[in-house]
This record gives structure tokens, C-alpha cells and sequence, in this order.
């Protein structure tokens, strides 16, 4: 992947108007987009590394945190989830 590809890609990743949260296979957060910023008041190099929960559970609703932890315990991998 070019450089000037790889920028253009972090652009949309970082203006889409949705969050976005990538954690890698030990739940740290990877990926803390500029909507997760916005409406978690927590900046991306805050969170970035972080996989004791608490940043995720102070942004996601009881609803999503059972989804993913039941996910977690199903397949033994990361859940997707999304919020409106």
C-alpha cells in the first residue's frame, strides 16, 4: 500500500460519522476514531494500548458490553459491534 493510500484511508476511518473501535486479540484498543473522540470526550492516544474495559465500558451501553463479552466467550474472538 502506497503512503498516499494509507493516509486517505486513515482520513475516512477518521471522519466517518459513526464510532469506530478496532481492539486487537488481547482487547486492547488499536483504533479510537474522531467520533468516539467526540462524543467520549477521551482522545484516541488516551485509550490507545488500554484493555481493562473501563474506557469502553464509560462509552458503550450495558447492552453492548454483554455483546461483546458474550462473543468473546462464543467464538473466542473480538465482537463487532455499532451504535446509532
Amino acid at each position: 500500500m502506497e503512503i498516499r493510500e494509507f493516509h486517505w484511508l486513515m482520513n475516512i476511518v477518521q471522519n466517518l460519522d459513526v464510532g469506530l473501535v478496532v481492539l486487537d486479540k488481547g482487547y486492547r484498543v488499536q483504533v479510537w476514531n474522531g467520533f468516539m473522540e467526540s462524543h467520549s470526550g477521551r482522545l484516541a492516544g488516551e485509550v490507545r494500548g488500554r484493555s481493562d474495559g473501563h474506557v469502553l465500558r464509560a462509552t458503550a451501553s450495558r447492552a453492548e458490553w454483554r455483546a461483546r463479552d458474550t462473543a468473546k466467550r462464543r467464538f473466542r474472538g473480538p465482537a463487532v459491534t455499532s451504535t446509532p
